[in-house]
């Protein structure tokens, strides 16, 4: 899946962050188990080779045989030494295969933890990627009900548009209206040269008349004369009202109102379905940032699914390397106590405890295993050489009968804690 498109300064540092996470758990299989055979095995077995080497060992290959078989004091010495020497190699050995058996048990248990939790796992990630599904199906469909709503804001436009050329139609016809009446508002001014033709060739024949017939009818004559102005006026306006009065349209501010109240509302739903398209943008950054969040949490999801998995498969040799320790410390065990009883001499458990097969060699290749999966460096005094085991059991040899004679359970024996 594409997880990041257009990334931020912010999405960004998170993949970082994730990337190095995923880094470091690639490699953290292997830091508990380090743990478990750094801190709980490794120091009593390095207590088992360095009490085998340098304890037992070293002093067989530096004794002086015939001091030993004259003097009986340097000789109970040297028994009593060996004794608690080889005492505290098993106590080492003990402590060895203890912190093995329970390294091993931890494996066990941590490999069928680990299918248990890869199983859980896996039906995270299927929900995490169900949960991703349903986000791209809800930005696919959000991204929709914005198509149409962008598209039901056009229209609206155009029907804000239509609206206000509706509006200015009828204000231009208001308008015309208008003017049209005000040219015909005063008839006198309409009939012009008519109205003055009448006054001179009809009223002012009259008022001549009148003022030569003199004072006495002059009443009579001016009443005859505003009778006949009268007339003259209520004829000119009927034909303004009749004739050319019907011309002109009729002034209707109503449909001028009509019409600025039909854009307003237009706009109305205009500003209505540009705030749903809106709301509907808003909407889909919100699940987009979600859509985010899943995909990183399902990164997070597969990293912790790539952990387990490589746990799960370093666990095989993990479990290899502790049951071969564990079983060639148990056989060395078993191979030095089998001779522990109150007839052994001290001589066949010196023997058996420095016997290259049986014990030397299997030290040998725990020592090996540690080294090559570096839980221990190197050893100053290096390994225990099959030529360093033959010659301590030469020197062994030359203290008999003295030390085959001594047993090794002596009561007089104390070894320290």
């Amino acid at each position: 899946k594409t997880i990041f498109y257009d990334r931020k300064p912010w999405e960004m540092k998170l993949c970082i962050l994730l990337v190095l996470f995923y880094g470091y758990i690639c490699h953290a299989s292997d830091i508990w188990y380090q743990t478990e055979m750094s801190i709980h095995l490794v120091p009593p077995f390095q207590n088992v080779y360095t009490t085998l080497q340098q304890n037992i060992l070293d002093k067989l290959l530096t004794i002086d045989s015939n001091t030993l078989k004259i003097n009986d004091g340097a000789f109970a010495s040297f028994a009593s030494n060996l004794h608690c020497e080889i005492e505290k190699l098993l106590k080492y050995l003990d402590l060895s295969v203890t912190a093995s058996n329970n390294i091993r048990t931890k494996v066990d248990q941590k490999l069928s933890t680990i299918v248990k939790d890869i199983s859980a796992k896996e039906s995270e990630i299927a929900r995490a990627d169900g949960q991703i599904r349903d986000m791209n199906a809800r930005i696919q469909a959000k991204r929709s009900q914005i198509s149409t709503a962008e598209q039901s804001v056009r229209q609206a436009e155009g029907l804000v548009a239509n609206a206000q050329n509706e509006l200015s139609h009828a204000e231009r016809e208001v308008e015309a209206a208008q003017l049209c009446s005000g040219l015909f508002g005063r008839r006198k001014r309409f009939l012009g040269n008519l109205w003055n033709s009448i006054q001179t060739s009809v009223l002012k024949p009259i008022e001549s008349a009148v003022n030569q017939a003199g004072n006495a009818i002059g009443s009579v004559v001016n009443q005859a004369g505003s009778a006949i102005e009268s007339a003259v006026n209520t004829a000119a306006g009927a034909i303004v009202d009749n004739v050319v009065k019907p011309v002109c349209s009729v002034v209707n501010f109503q449909q001028v109102d009509n019409a600025r109240r039909n854009v307003e509302n237009k706009k109305n739903e205009l500003s209505s379905r540009r705030n749903q398209v809106q709301t509907f943008k808003n909407d889909l950054n919100s699940i987009q940032n979600d859509l985010i969040i899943y995909n990183a949490q399902l990164l997070n999801l597969n990293s912790q699914l790539n952990y387990l998995k490589n746990s799960l498969s370093a666990l095989p040799n993990e479990q290899h390397i502790i049951l071969s320790i564990n079983q060639k410390l148990k056989d060395v065990v078993a191979r030095i106590r089998a001779l522990f009883g109150s007839s052994t001499s001290l001589l066949d458990v010196a023997t058996t405890v420095i016997d290259f097969e049986s014990v030397v060699k299997p030290l040998n290749a725990i020592y090996d295993e540690l080294q090559q999966n570096q839980f221990i460096v190197s050893f100053n005094a290096g390994k225990i050489s099959m030529e360093q085991v033959n010659q301590a059991k030469t020197n062994l040899q030359a203290l008999i009968p003295s030390i085959a004679n001594t047993p090794f359970n002596m009561e007089i024996t104390r070894c320290p804690n």
